[in-house]
Parts: C-alpha cells; structure tokens; sequence
C-alpha cells in the first residue's frame, strides 16, 4: 500500500500488507520544502524492527540532481558530495566521511575528492584520486591496419591498457603490456582478439602470451576459445583450453536440455509446464550408466507459491518445510542415511536474518547495525 499525505502528490509511505495486517517494512518518505539546495532534501526511514529504523537523506540542487547524500547512524552520519560542472556531469564527488564540523571530542574529518576531467567530446579524459594519482584515458581512431576506435588506460601505476571497439561498438581487441610494453597498434605484444557472427555473438577468444611459463617453454603461444550457436543463437558448443569442448542441446522451450563435457558424461534434464527444473541425471556415454535421478518439488505448502520445496536424489534429500507470509523460509531439513537435519531462520522486518536455529539446537543471532 502506497500513502501520499502530501499537496504535491508524492508517497509519503510504502508498507506491505495481507488483509489488513502490515507484513514486511514500512518505508515513510517526507520532503523538505525550501528553495535552495539546503532545505530541498528527501528523507526515507525503513522500518529493521519494532523500534529501529534505517535513515537516508538527500539533498538536491534547482535541476533535480544530488549534491549531498547522508545515510544517518548513531556512530557519527554518513555524507557524500557531489558537483556537477556546466554540462550537467557529475565532475566531483567525496569519498564517504563522517562529520563535516569539528566538536571538542570529534575532530573534523578532511573530505577526500575524486575529480573526473573531461574531453571536448564529453569522454572522461582524467580521473584524479584523491592521493593526486590519476587514471588517464586517451581517444583515438586505429591505423596501421587495425578497425575501430582505440581507447588507452594508463593507471596509477603507469600500466597501460589499450582496447579496440569496431563500428558497431564491439570489443575486437585489447592489448596488455609485457616487460617490453604495449606494442604498437599494427604489432600488439600481447593482445586478445575477439570475432563475433552477423548476429552478434561472440565466436571466437584468441589470447597471445609471451612468456616461457605461460606458454610451457615456448617463447611465445596463442589460446583459442571458440563458441558455436544455433538458428536461435543459443550456444551449442564451447571449446576451451581448459575444458575441453562441451555441447549443449535445448527443447523447445529454449531449456537447456543436455551438456556433455570433453569426457563424453551427458548432464540431461526436464522441465514442468513451468519450465523449472524437474530432474536432472548423468550419463556416461561410452559404459552407458546412469546416476539416479535428482528430483526437484515446488510449490505444495503455505506462502510458498513459485519456491522450491524440495530437492531428493539416492544420496541426500533437502528440504524447506515452512515458509512466512513475505515467502521467506523459516525452517529446513535435510535428511542424510535416515537421519534429519534441522534448521530455523528468523528474519526482521526488513528481511534481514537476524537468527538462525541449527541442527545442535545452537541459535546464532545477527546483530544488525
């Protein structure tokens, strides 16, 4: 339920309700009245229990835009600025901070400002950190044989990064430095290429390396990863250096119907009407034999429409046995070699955990700030 006990029509409170009884948070919103960026503020308070509640406030500028944000604690506010230059981009902005004036016992915290320096372009040319280091990016259109335009990152460290994008705003390429550096455009010393089809996806990963180590004694080798799909660009075979090649076919619904690894072990499953998972089972291909199934329930008790109920197989079963009116479980049992497992779960108003009952009949609590 939505409130808006205000002239201008803006929600004063959000609660969830069942009947007639409120479950769940509330939230109540007030608004400051003034004009300027001083009185001009939005404050939300979200109920974590009976008597505790989460604050937040904003303030806002004569075009709509955040110039301070505070989220309120008992142990000292927490404020972050932000400045916006003539284009209405958000140029500088603190890192978080406590207070903003000094008291006899709380001295006054020095606010730390990142800066982002733009082209004439409106591209972030500099990002100054506030230890004065900067992060530069550089623009430019590719040559020497390469298509696309070309962005360079030179971090705080002085490593450099250079990535490619072609005309349809695709990563086709980026170049890492080695000991020797980046390389030039036309002949990158350690660059990733990237191919995609006409349908954008992504067919092929080449990854050069130039070290000993990486490449098993040689001086230099490349790492392909290619991707195959199907008439509905789902994928239908990835080939990995490190995996091998898996396959994966689909049923009509576009569910993923089997995977089978470099090893030939089919991992096959089915669906409800629903498309969720009903069972799922593995098969090695060249002996033939078959794990039991595993065995997935929904839906059949209280407040737990849409949730899973229950996983079984030969070995183990879990299940979630109670469920509260916000559909969140509030008990578990799993049952391993005839023996049951239980568990509890408490939550706050916020749905927050807040304690959880074990199997021992040990109760862990989480003491929320």
């Amino acid at each position: 339920m939505i409130e808006y006990v205000d002239p201008l029509l803006r929600p004063t409170r959000t609660a969830a309700y069942s009947g007639s009884t409120q479950v769940g948070a509330a939230t109540e919103i007030s608004y400051g009245t003034g004009t300027s960026s001083t009185t001009r503020w939005v404050q939300t308070r979200t109920q974590i229990d009976a008597t505790n509640w989460k604050e937040a406030k904003s303030w806002y500028d004569g075009l709509g835009r955040a110039v301070k944000s505070q989220t309120i604690d008992p142990a000292g506010d927490v404020m972050v600025d932000t400045q916006y230059d003539n284009m209405g981009r958000a140029f500088k902005v603190t890192n978080p901070y406590r207070r903003e004036t000094a008291s006899p016992y709380n001295p006054a915290e020095t606010v730390h400002w990142t800066e982002t320096v733009f082209d004439a372009a409106g591209r972030p040319w500099k990002t100054i950190t506030p230890d004065t280091a900067y992060v530069a990016t550089t623009y430019s259109l590719s040559t020497s044989g390469a298509i696309g335009s070309v962005v360079t990152v030179t971090d705080q460290a002085g490593k450099v990064r250079r990535s490619i994008t072609n005309a349809l705003g695709h990563l086709i390429r980026v170049d890492e430095p080695t000991s020797s550096g980046l390389g030039s455009i036309s002949s990158p010393n350690q660059p990733t290429a990237y191919s995609y089809d006409l349908l954008n996806n992504l067919l092929a990963v080449d990854q050069t390396g130039d070290s000993t180590e990486e490449c098993g004694g040689a001086s230099s080798c490349t790492q392909a990863r290619t991707f195959q799909y199907d008439e509905l660009s789902r994928l239908k075979q990835a080939t990995n250096p490190e995996s091998g090649t898996i396959a994966y076919t689909y049923d009509a619904n576009s569910n993923l119907l089997t995977k089978t690894d470099a090893r030939s072990i089919a991992t096959t499953y089915s669906y409800d009407a629903l498309n969720r998972v009903n069972t799922r089972f593995y098969t090695d291909e060249p002996s033939g034999s078959e794990t039991p199934d595993v065995t997935y329930y929904y839906d059949n008790l209280t407040n737990a429409k849409g949730k899973l109920l229950k996983v079984t197989s030969s070995v183990s079963t879990t299940e979630y046995t109670s469920f509260d009116i916000l559909g969140r479980v509030t008990a578990s049992k799993q049952t391993t070699d005839g023996q049951d497992y239980v568990n509890g779960y408490v939550y706050n108003l916020s749905g927050a955990l807040i304690a959880q009952t074990y199997p021992s009949g040990r109760v862990v609590k989480n003491i929320l700030d």
